[in-house]
């Protein structure tokens, strides 16, 4: 289990661009108007892979150099509220109550080598040696340090405090490696201050000469990889004493400004409350169209006439937009079912479909009615994922499978995937099949 810091370093994009956020989350949760954080199911799967590379580089680290993810494979891994983690074999019968259980699968296994592979390179890079080391890494002058608790008393902050995936020190170099489990929200190493919060206790007196900070984030399209971003001491301290510290004392204070901005909303726990991110959004649209409302063809007509650097500009900040949407539309529905009025609005029973209230029971009613089987059941074969899962089909589906073409999605410059050449005749169709289309893909709309 591992504690978190009201300043904590994986937040630090939202405290250090908005010192007030934590003031307004107070005023907000005395109001009870923001509830407390939960695990999603996401976050203890990050858990998960988390806590898989951790025991498999430790293993490394003490000489098992061969070993990777595929060592634990067809296991499972529980993870309990607190974050601790347990892996046993599978079939293996779970006492414990309350855990998240994942199956150590093949996509797992992948994606969790990339860190271990990257690993060890690096090791190998800084040996030179041309086969597997055979003995535990400090005998190679390397210096390694797994989920190490980082704390900046060094700068006077002891509030500030987190905890680093891995660490690495050899030869007057530092490497500070995080692994991103996410998959549908890149994380950018070039100037990223949580990584930068992680490495400042190695640049401040020490003989540490160059500082690599290095996101590996496997199942993300949107990056690559591996990032790797080189700077050095003399920056990351400059940053410190310019940026860090002026702002963590500015926190403190009760009459420290909300600064309102794509990076700091986005994830904020007072958005669809906080009236600096509401007036923000207001004018990032009106900026752009005008105050009266406006039909759908009044709106096309508006679009038209955007120039291609500000269709650019609008198209950054849609996720912020209706990310301050999403969270408007959820007060809103909070206040309604509390009993209050909404001038224009009313609430009313949300669309379902007709179910069976037994399908056992109307099975057997068809079945005596002499109703075909073919008539009334589905037959479907599992995807190919789902069989390449059976061990004695490995290898032998390749010649049945296919993976159509996807169509045209409009993604950010550091989506790994080749941009598409598209034929000039085509164009039109294209466009119009993409403005149909729902899926918002890696935008984050």
């Amino acid at each position: 289990m591992t504690a978190h810091a009201k300043k904590s370093p994986s937040d630090s994009s939202r405290w250090i661009n908005c010192p007030g956020c934590f003031q307004e989350e107070k005023r907000l949760r005395s109001l009870g108007l923001i509830k407390e954080d939960q695990a999603s199911f996401h976050a203890q799967e990050g858990t998960a892979a988390h806590g898989l590379v951790e025991i498999i580089v430790e293993r490394i680290i003490d000489g098992e150099f061969k070993i990777d993810a595929s060592k634990y494979l067809g296991r499972v891994i529980t993870v309990d509220k607190k974050g601790n983690i347990s892996i046993l074999n599978k079939g293996v019968k779970i006492v414990e109550k309350n855990v998240d259980i994942f199956e150590i699968d093949e996509e797992m296994v992948e994606n969790c080598n990339v860190f271990i592979n990257y690993f060890k390179d690096l090791v190998l890079g800084f040996t030179g040696l041309k086969r597997n080391p055979t003995k535990p890494l400090s005998d190679y002058g390397i210096d390694v340090e797994t989920e190490i608790k980082v704390k900046l008393s060094a700068y006077g902050l002891d509030d500030i405090f987190g905890h680093l995936d891995l660490r690495v020190t050899y030869g007057g170099k530092v490497y500070i490696i995080d692994f991103k489990y996410g998959k549908h929200v890149p994380v950018y190493a070039e100037d990223n201050t949580q990584l930068i919060i992680y490495a400042l206790p190695v640049c401040k007196d020490t003989d540490i000469e160059e500082v690599y900070i290095v996101i590996i984030q496997p199942r993300c399209f949107q990056v690559e990889p591996v990032q790797i971003w080189e700077t050095t001491p003399e920056h990351l301290n400059d940053w410190a004493n310019d940026v860090l510290i002026p702002v963590s004392k500015a926190i403190d204070k009760s009459t420290t400004k909300l600064v309102a901005g794509d990076k700091q909303c986005k994830w904020c726990r007072c958005a669809g409350h906080c009236s600096a991110a509401e007036e923000y959004s207001l004018i990032e649209v009106q900026n752009e169209f005008p105050d009266e409302l406006l039909s759908d063809d009044e709106i096309l007509d508006v679009v038209e006439n955007f120039s291609i650097d500000r269709l650019s500009a609008f198209m950054k900040k849609i996720p912020f937009i209706n990310n301050i949407i999403k969270n408007v539309k959820q007060k809103a529905t909070e206040v309604a079912l509390g009993g209050e009025k909404l001038e224009g609005f009313k609430l009313v029973e949300g669309k379902t479909n007709r179910v069976w209230i037994d399908e056992e029971e109307i099975e057997a009613f068809l079945k005596k009615s002499r109703v075909k089987l073919k008539d009334f059941q589905v037959v479907k074969i599992k995807s190919p994922a789902q069989l390449e899962k059976i061990k004695k089909l490995k290898g032998k589906l390749d010649d049945y499978i296919t993976k159509p073409t996807g169509g045209p999605t409009l993604v950010p410059v550091s989506d790994r995937r080749k941009e598409l050449v598209l034929q000039i005749e085509a164009v039109e169709a294209e466009i119009d099949e993409f403005l149909e289309d729902d899926d918002d893909d890696l935008l984050g709309f």
